[in-house]
């Protein structure tokens, strides 16, 4: 028979494991959770460059999700998780029909291809749920300064860095203090990044943050504009489409007063095949 004892030190044991399952940052450990996060997302190019350990990042951040999802079975019941509107239950099911497949036709070697497929094919959307679920206190609202004070820090950085990059590539005889392709006459700008597409990149994500705070802040619609022309200026056929359903959706949502949906967004598809025709080969 067991002891009163044992069944008592059994229960304290499962007591921890469900606070400990149940702990989440709070909004202050949130803020600063996104503030490493938001620094990390503008230099992580630069960091890969000199540190290729950085470039497993995002891999570490989606392994989280396993760690996290379980956490989230213990503190929950499962039938939480998985009702409507939960999020693991899609990711689940992605990863049952790549599993089954797999298994089915035996295309590629399970463990050295399609297992790191699966991962591969999951890892953004694993990212997703990890950051769902840390972030799940956190509160545009309370730091919207902050969060715009860092972002003008960013946007003024980049536009001196452009300006003296055009400057030098003017006197210089065409070397810039960053390397660049010429496109259409001029020097295009992705700075100290190792790729136009990555700036680009860079720059819609400063772009959302900015949407996500624009309606706790004053002033985020300059320094849109300054990503926005900093987007143009790599000269990139996506990014010029990028910088196009930017204005589009900005004039729908914030100047016309019209909510984000789907026929919005299919809005975009002619826009898109407009900009972007040259890129079309049939």
């Amino acid at each position: 028979m067991i002891s009163g004892k044992c069944i008592n030190n059994m229960n304290q044991k499962n007591s921890l494991i469900v606070r400990l399952a149940g702990w989440r940052p709070d909004t202050r450990q949130c803020y600063v959770l996104f503030m490493i996060f938001m620094v990390y997302a503008v230099t992580r190019d630069l960091l890969e460059q000199y540190i290729p350990l950085f470039s497993y990042t995002d891999e570490l951040i989606a392994l989280s999700a396993i760690p996290l999802f379980c956490m989230e079975f213990i503190r929950n019941k499962p039938q939480k998780i998985f009702q409507k509107g939960g999020y693991a239950r899609y990711i689940i099911g992605f990863l049952a029909f790549e599993l089954a497949g797999s298994i089915a036709y035996q295309y590629q070697p399970f463990l050295k291809v399609a297992l790191p497929d699966m991962f591969l094919c999951a890892k953004f959307w694993l990212a997703i749920y990890a950051g769902k679920v840390v972030f799940e206190n956190f509160s545009f609202r309370d730091y919207a300064e902050k969060i715009n004070l860092f972002i003008r820090v960013v946007v003024w950085c980049f536009a001196i860095l452009i300006l003296v990059d055009f400057l030098v590539w003017i006197l210089n005889s065409g070397n810039g203090l960053f390397h660049g392709e010429i496109r259409y006459g001029i020097k295009s700008v992705k700075l100290f990044y190792s790729h136009l597409t990555i700036f680009a990149a860079c720059c819609v994500f400063l772009i959302a943050m900015l949407a996500a705070i624009k309606d706790y802040v004053r002033g985020t619609e300059k320094y849109m504009l300054a990503l926005c022309i900093m987007l143009v200026l790599t000269l990139r056929g996506k990014a010029f489409g990028a910088a196009v359903m930017i204005a589009f959706l900005y004039v729908c949502i914030y100047i016309w007063k019209k909510s984000l949906s789907l026929k919005m967004l299919a809005c975009c598809i002619p826009i898109m095949i407009v900009v972007g025709w040259n890129r079309i080969y049939y």
